[in-house]
């Protein structure tokens, strides 16, 4: 049996914390024949929890056969040094366990190694280099690129020049490259970093395979965790959000355009979820007198299901200018909304976009209440044909976007690289 070691600071299962790409990913590898073991920080990110390691290095937790390894680090909260300085300690630790994990369970035969941030990259490729194995370097979010974006690091600074070229050294050491975004590989020509501009990386190494659903645990959660909303009265119009409430996802704008719409009585906002800013809209919304607003607060993730199926409409509100959205979206959100058979609005406008191809949504022109506003109101608007168009568009993107079939995809780029190795 080959063995699968996948690296991932953030890494949780549906169980414990939002992050579980790789647990159903690992759920399908298991399928095929692979034993899968998930390294983790203990630290659980967006939840203000851990997993208890005692005294020990790592808390080993065993979920339907995959082996998590909570690896103990530094506590943190936001984003500031101590983050930083938790990224280093996962990375530092994941180099002082592994011999033991192995000496215990037996060696990988191929690591994963997924980013945010590229220390973890680095700790993978060298734990691969020991074992003289293949390391997959899978890039879910651009870094440093987008730390430049939001300002926190200067690309000429430094610092940012040594970020960049760590990252174009990971690029070229890596056996495989996966982007979650389309668009991504685009950043590799932009730097000129690939062999036909004088670079060093193969284009052919890169592959896309994004974030998605699994439909199993889906269509479990719909039937056994029903939202408990209200029988609709006639006539009402459902506009929904699920995801945190934080300053990178621009929830206040779905307040500022509540309070231009609040004189149709028709339309009723439902927005779902925690985090740093919520008591602050909850506020906002009170001082404006909306009453068209219903703030459900912390929602239990297996109940998001029923929640955004019982939506008329669901919104992907994002911020235009704390994010590169030319590369694609491969937001969780994303797939879980269309995975809701409804129709999407998207507050930014993405290249490689998912919503235009399978004319699923809109994204609108200009990111402000006067745009999301009449997107609304021309959705709630549309016949009785166009927005069931709309909803089974939705459908039928989301079933390219199963686990079942990301999994196929990436073992046939795990097989690959194993059977040349």
């Amino acid at each position: 049996m080959k063995t699968i070691w996948i690296m991932n600071h953030y890494a949780t299962s549906p169980n414990n914390g939002p992050l579980p790409r790789h647990y159903y990913l690992a759920k399908r590898f298991k399928e095929y024949g692979y034993k899968v073991c998930i390294f983790a920080s203990n630290q659980l990110h967006a939840t203000d929890t851990e997993v208890s390691t005692g005294k020990e290095k790592y808390a080993e937790v065993e979920e339907n056969g995959i082996k998590f390894f909570f690896l103990k680090t530094m506590k943190y909260k936001g984003n500031g040094v101590k983050r930083i300085l938790n990224m280093l300690s996962f990375k530092k630790a994941l180099v002082k366990v592994w011999k033991k994990i192995a000496k215990k369970y037996g060696k990988p035969d191929i690591v994963l190694g997924s980013s945010a941030h590229l220390f973890t990259c680095v700790s993978a490729l060298k734990i691969a280099k020991k074992n003289k194995i293949p390391c997959i370097s899978e890039v879910r979010d651009l870094w440093p690129e987008e730390l430049f974006t939001v300002g926190k690091v200067k690309e000429k600074s430094f610092f940012g020049k040594v970020l960049l070229r760590l990252e174009r050294k990971i690029y070229e050491k890596s056996d495989a490259l996966v982007f979650t975004k389309e668009g991504d590989v685009d950043h590799i020509k932009e730097m000129k970093w690939d062999i036909a501009q004088g670079g060093k990386i193969d284009l052919n190494k890169c592959n896309y395979i994004n974030n998605g659903v699994d439909f199993d645990e889906w269509n479990a959660n719909i039937k056994n965790h029903v939202f408990p909303i209200a029988t609709k009265p006639v006539g009402k119009f459902y506009v929904g959000y699920a995801g945190s409430i934080r300053p990178m996802n621009n929830v206040e704008l779905l307040i500022e355009t509540a309070e231009l719409m609040k004189n149709d009585k028709s339309i009723v906002f439902y927005i779902a979820g925690a985090g740093s800013l919520l008591e602050s809209l909850k506020q906002m919304a009170k001082e404006k007198e909306l009453d068209n607003i219903v703030f459900t607060g912390y929602m239990d993730k297996r109940m998001v299901p029923s929640f955004l199926s019982n939506m008329d409409l669901n919104i992907l509100v994002y911020s235009d200018t704390k994010y590169n959205w030319s590369r694609g979206n491969s937001s969780n959100k994303l797939f879980e909304y269309m995975a809701s058979g409804k129709p999407i609005i998207s507050t930014v406008k993405t290249g490689y976009s998912i919503i235009d191809r399978y004319k699923c949504g809109v994204e609108i022109a200009k990111c402000d209440a006067a745009h999301l506003s009449e997107a609304i109101l021309k959705m709630k608007e549309l016949n009785k044909n166009d927005y069931d168009t709309y909803c089974l568009n939705s459908l039928k993107a989301s079933k390219d976007f199963d686990f079942d079939k990301l999994s196929k995809d990436y073992i046939s780029l795990v097989e690959k690289l194993i059977k040349k190795d």
